[in-house]
Parts: C-alpha cells; structure tokens; sequence
C-alpha cells in the first residue's frame, strides 16, 4: 500500500528495457490473476497499448464490464520513437509498435491524450469516444525556486556565472543543438557560460565536445532528487533544444514541468504540443531548432535579468495551478465519473 493505492506487480521473464510492455510472462500472469480473482473495477485505465497493458484491460472491459481508458502517453509507431531505434530493431519494431498503439483504439470508454496532437490523432482516426486532453502536472513541493546565489553556494558553483541547463534523458538531436548553443554563447559571453546537463542523459556527449566548448559542460550524472532542485535553480535559463520530428513535435516532455516548477525562463523549439503553454503566457521564448535562434533566445534572457525573473515568476504560476497536479487529477476523476454515468 502506497498512500492508500493498492499496488500489484507481476514478474517478467525476460531481461533488458526492451521488454516493458511486450514480456510474455507478465502479460500471462496478469490475465490469469484478474480472471481468477474476479475483480471487478469501475474504470481499468491503461497506459498504453502493448501486450503487458492492453490485454488485462480487454479482459476487465468484457468479462467484468469495466469502463475501459486508453490513455496516449508517446507516439511509438510508425513517425515516433521506435523509427529512431537502430536497425535491424527498427525493421521489425514499427510496424509492430503501430499495429498495438493503434489497433485497440476503437474499443475504448474514454480516450486520454497527453497532449493535443495525440488526442487530435485519436480523432483523425475516427475514434469518437469522450476525450480528454491532459499533460503531466508540476511537482511544486520537491521542486521549488530557490535564490541562485544560495542554490549555488551549496553546489559549489561559480556565483557569477551563467549557467543554462537541461535535465533528464538527453537524445543526439537535441544534444548538439544544446552543446553548439553553448558554444555560440561561449563565444558572445566568455567561459562565464557553462551548459549544466542535469541528472542521467543515458547518452554519452563526449564524443560531441570539441576543445572550445569542452570545458563549458558539466554533467552531473545520476544525483538525489534535491539536489535536481539545486541545480535546476541554480540556472539562468532552461532549454527544450528539441528537432521537430513527428515524435518531437507531438509528446508533452515532461521536463517542462520541472522548468516550470523551479520558476525558471524556458527557450524551446516551437513544437505543436507546447502552443497551449506558451500562447498568452509570457514564460520564454520558441525558436527555430537551430542553434543560432537559440542563442539569441539566450542571450536576450541573460542580458536582461528583468525579464528572465518576470518569465520565471510567470512558470513557477503556472506550476501551481494550471498545471498543478491537483488541478490535473481534478480533471481525470471528473472524466471517470461522466464515463460511469454513461449507459452501457
């Protein structure tokens, strides 16, 4: 029991991150246990769609008469993440990861898109069931603005310095787009400038850096979840250097939360499904995915502190309320409740 929710895990005979969602075994183990416990719940809401998830929802849909939410959290298929897997895994991954994103799509109560562009695909696909569209909420009790100069002095960095920074799995689209907007900065600022790569980027760098923007990065690695918070209000400047690819362009990164619960200015790639958040809200600055776009962007932010602190008073708002996670839930449960309502 974790905060009165009840968790039940079941095991997976296979190794490695490529089995989540695909383990046979798991998918096995949780069909059987919901048959034979006979459980019977209100709303089943799965995740995604791959074997491990969609086939216990099925079985609870049409054995126990459960209201069935499919929820879109990426874009696998064909145009999103399994086309940036390396070959031969690409070849036979796409078309497999399409058949499931999209195949059961028409047998759900309700439809949750993360983001606007995945629940406008649920609708080009002539899904007509309810909708909703949410994004993932702000954590503004761990994550929280904390003075530069404080959050500086307990990490040791240069209190002086501009620092611009980035969290979380980093990608080579957006990993050279950051270190040359680093190194355009270095450029127009000095070595004041350094990029701040925080927490685990799950991809090596190294092999990017050349001697002018080198000594410019800094790469924490894996770290506590407060020291997150340090590094992120330790930084002038967040950055979202994302390609505008098909997946790019339409899953929420959930970075962006961070961002805007640490209260700090945000420059990314104007991408679909961040237009309700920038539109009408004065929290950074879209660019062009070319680094010297971004650097302007930057640029502008740390030559004016003004408006950098006016952008992050603007994010840390928004953290808590619109995108607070409270405000998010509240939607989700009401959701439940009109699928509940609704006749069989």
């Amino acid at each position: 029991m974790v905060g009165g929710v009840r968790l039940i895990e079941s095991p997976d005979l296979l190794k490695g991150a490529a089995r989540n969602g695909w383990d046979p075994w798991n998918t096995v183990c949780r069909v059987i246990y919901l048959i034979l416990k006979g459980r019977q719940f209100d709303v089943v809401q799965c995740l995604d769609c791959r074997p491990v998830v969609i086939f216990p929802g099925l079985i609870e849909k049409y054995l126990h008469g459960s209201k069935l939410v499919l929820e879109w959290l990426d874009w696998f298929g064909k145009g999103g993440t399994a086309t940036e897997r390396r070959q031969p895994v690409r070849f036979f991954m796409v078309p497999v990861e399409t058949f499931f994103e999209e195949r059961f799509r028409e047998f759900a109560d309700g439809t949750i898109g993360l983001g606007k562009p995945l629940t406008d695909r649920a609708v080009d696909m002539g899904i007509r069931t309810d909708m909703l569209t949410i994004t993932h909420g702000c954590d503004t009790e761990e994550i929280m603005p904390v003075p530069h100069e404080d959050a500086r002095k307990l990490l040791g960095l240069d209190p002086s310095g501009f620092y611009i920074g980035y969290t979380g799995r980093l990608r080579e689209d957006a990993a050279i787009l950051f270190i040359e907007t680093i190194r355009l900065l270095r450029k127009e600022f000095g070595e004041k400038v350094q990029g701040l790569l925080i927490g685990n980027t799950a991809f090596d760098v190294g092999n990017l850096l050349d001697k002018s923007c080198s000594c410019g990065i800094m790469q924490t690695g894996w770290i506590d979840y407060e020291k997150v918070n340090l590094y992120l209000s330790s930084c002038n400047v967040m950055l979202l250097p994302f390609s505008k690819s098909v997946a790019r362009n339409s899953i929420w990164p959930s970075k962006v939360n961070d961002y805007l619960s640490a209260g700090r200015p945000i420059v990314s790639t104007r991408l679909d499904v961040l237009s309700p958040l920038f539109s009408g809200n004065q929290i950074g600055i879209l660019c062009d995915p070319v680094s010297a776009d971004f650097t302007r962007a930057c640029s502008t932010l740390l030559r004016n502190e003004a408006l950098a602190i006016e952008m992050g008073q603007k994010c840390r708002e928004l953290a808590e309320t619109q995108y607070a996670w409270k405000q998010i839930g509240t939607s989700v449960e009401a959701f439940y409740q009109k699928l509940m309502q609704r006749s069989v």
